[in-house]
């Protein structure tokens, strides 16, 4: 499948410190509007949530969209931003490779199990309106090591390494739609949709909530788009903010 071209503006730079800082800074010196993208070959200070690095070699892709929030996102939570994104990565991802993608919440694109992509929300005010930062990185020509993490790369169809400007393409057109989709219908078809691409209900999962470790079973996603963990009593518990993890028989 061939991508079109960008429809949404980029600004491209052979290195940046990170697109998201780029992107954040921009918001309140040059504005928002209309939207933009801002990509990066190599990054030299790359981050992802929680003030993590995000190592970025030279092949992957490294972009930030920035733009005013869409309509229905005035008092959605950022996870559930995110939530829209992973479709979007999802769907881009499987035009142009035959890999088996899915997602885990709240923020992976997931390869035969390992994490290949990432993504970071942000959000801010400025001039009177609220605008958004959203930056994925997707590895593209190299999966970086991470501690404690399988990590796995977005390949071609035909095996060759994909052009960062070609899932930047395909990123673009699945972002339009979906957030159009957003504004139209709300959160339900989102929902239906992220639960397609998701873990299978009962997998068992751990949580890391900073303070707490929460385990269970994984029960779905709330029509808000909080993460439910079913617990051995049965009781479900709604997350909104966490690090999650697949549990081996060994580790329950």
């Amino acid at each position: 499948m061939t991508a079109r071209a960008v429809q949404t503006p980029v600004i491209w730079f052979d290195e940046i410190d990170s697109t998201n800082a780029h992107a954040v800074a921009r918001a309140d010196t040059q504005g928002f509007d209309p939207p933009l993208w801002i990509a990066a070959r190599r990054q030299t200070a790359g981050r992802g949530r929680r003030a993590r690095s995000w190592s970025s070699p030279v092949g992957n892709l490294y972009a930030t969209w920035l733009g005013p929030a869409p309509a229905l996102a005035a008092g959605t939570p950022l996870h559930a931003v995110g939530l829209v994104v992973g479709i979007a990565l999802a769907r881009a991802a499987r035009a142009l490779s035959d890999a088996h993608t899915e997602l885990k919440w709240p923020n992976d694109l997931m390869v035969g199990g390992a994490k290949a992509a990432g993504i970071l929300v942000e959000s801010g005010t400025a001039r009177s309106a609220r605008w958004l930062a959203i930056g994925v990185g997707v590895n593209l020509a190299e999966a970086p090591h991470l501690d404690h993490r399988r990590t796995a790369r977005v390949i071609g169809r035909d095996g060759a390494t994909i052009a960062p400007e070609a899932m930047l393409e395909m990123l673009d057109r699945e972002w339009t739609d979906l957030s159009a989709q957003w504004v139209r219908e709300g959160m339900a078809p989102i929902i239906t949709e992220w639960m397609a691409l998701g873990l299978a209900p009962g997998t068992p999962i751990e949580v890391d909530l900073g303070e707490r470790r929460l385990v269970g079973a994984y029960a779905g996603l709330s029509a808000g788009g909080e993460l439910l963990v079913r617990g051995a009593d049965g009781v479900q518990t709604a997350v909104t903010a966490g690090e999650v993890g697949l549990l081996t028989a060994e580790a329950r």
